[in-house]
């Protein structure tokens, strides 16, 4: 509509858009500005159309003298006008006043339900993210206590390695001791076997003693005879015969208890021999045994020097796991910030703000 520029501000014009609305909302419009008509606009003053009169004279005074244009919402009822109102020149005159009215009803209505449906997910995305942030404290959790774990793997697989080569240590001595008690055993065994041939011909030297007992027996027994039979003056070299008989028979009894000595000396060597061989053959298995041991502990080794090795590359992976969730929730707790979604919820001025800038403006103009 266009208005004149002096006195009441008549209105001259009013096109059919500006028609169509007044006549739409003429009821709630008459009423909320105090017996106006606004079906009646043309030839009306301006100063009509707002509860206070004076403020529209001020408004354009404002207009005449400074240029411009001014914007304004006005509540009548149920219904919200947006008119926006500027002065027209002709070469340099003023002419009159241009006024272009919005009905903005059914955008506020929109923007007024966007801002429930926003603060909805508004509500939604806060729990998400609250659960995010959850998860991720979580895994911080989580990452920290692997970490800790993998320390403590760490420590006790290098105790076990430390361990593992004192008892590789432990059985490298157990062997040289029993390869040096083998050896002795070896010696002992030799020194035994040689024994008991020295004893076999300890046993011939008996022997042999044992028959010249048995000849010095028998030619004493001859003297006796060629003794007695020389008469009186045989009788001494009797006596001696006599005498030589009986140390002949008692060396052949000592003879006879040598051999007996000799064999059972023999048979206990060679009882010793033999429990020897068998203690050296039970000390070979325990070289050999001790061998595999060594070889077993020496492989320990090596893998708890590998389980070691990957022990370390998870306690790195872990912290590096542990700086990338740490940034993850800084970024979280900075994009929530900067968001405002610590906030309960939206102002919800903003979300009918955003609204009206995303152009949901389906109003007529007039």
């Amino acid at each position: 509509m266009i208005a004149e520029p002096e006195g009441e501000q008549t209105i001259v014009y009013v096109n059919p858009a500006a028609e169509a609305l007044f006549a739409e909302h003429a009821v709630e419009l008459n009423a909320g500005l105090q017996g106006a008509d606004v079906r009646h606009a043309f030839g009306g003053s301006i100063h009509r159309f707002h509860r206070d009169p004076e403020r529209v004279r001020r408004v354009l005074g404002e207009l005449r003298a400074r240029g411009g244009s001014h914007s304004a919402q006005i509540r009548i009822g149920d219904r919200i006008l947006e008119t926006h109102v500027r002065p027209v020149h002709d070469r340099g005159r003023l002419v009159g006043y241009l006024a272009h009215w919005f009905d903005r009803t059914a955008i506020e209505q929109l923007a007024r339900e966007e801002a429930v449906r926003a603060e909805a997910r508004f509500g939604e995305l806060s729990s998400g993210v609250a659960q995010i942030a959850a998860a991720v404290e979580e895994l911080r959790a989580s990452a920290a206590e692997v970490a800790r774990a993998s320390g403590d793997l760490r420590q006790l697989a290098t105790s076990a390695s430390e361990a593992a080569r004192d008892g590789d240590a432990t059985v490298g001595r157990v062997i040289d001791a029993v390869g040096v008690l083998s050896e002795r055993i070896r010696s002992t065994s030799e020194a035994l076997t040689a024994l008991a041939e020295r004893t076999r011909s300890l046993d011939a030297v008996a022997g042999a003693i044992g028959g010249i007992a048995d000849q010095t027996n028998l030619l004493a027994l001859n003297a006796a005879i060629e003794a007695s039979r020389a008469g009186t003056a045989g009788r001494g070299f009797a006596v001696v015969a006599d005498e030589v008989r009986q140390l002949a028979g008692r060396a052949g009894e000592l003879a006879h208890q040598i051999g007996v000595g000799i064999a059972e000396v023999r048979d206990g060597v060679s009882e010793a021999v033999r429990v020897i061989s068998e203690g050296l053959e039970e000390s070979e298995r325990s070289v050999e045994l001790g061998g595999s041991a060594r070889a077993a502990v020496a492989g320990i080794v090596d893998g708890l020097a590998s389980v070691q090795g990957r022990v370390g590359e998870i306690a790195t992976a872990t912290d590096q796991q542990q700086e990338a969730v740490g940034e993850i929730s800084g970024r979280l707790h900075d994009i929530v910030r900067s968001h405002g979604l610590d906030r309960e919820r939206p102002d919800r001025r903003e979300v009918v703000s955003a609204a009206r800038r995303f152009g949901l403006d389906d109003g007529r103009q007039g």
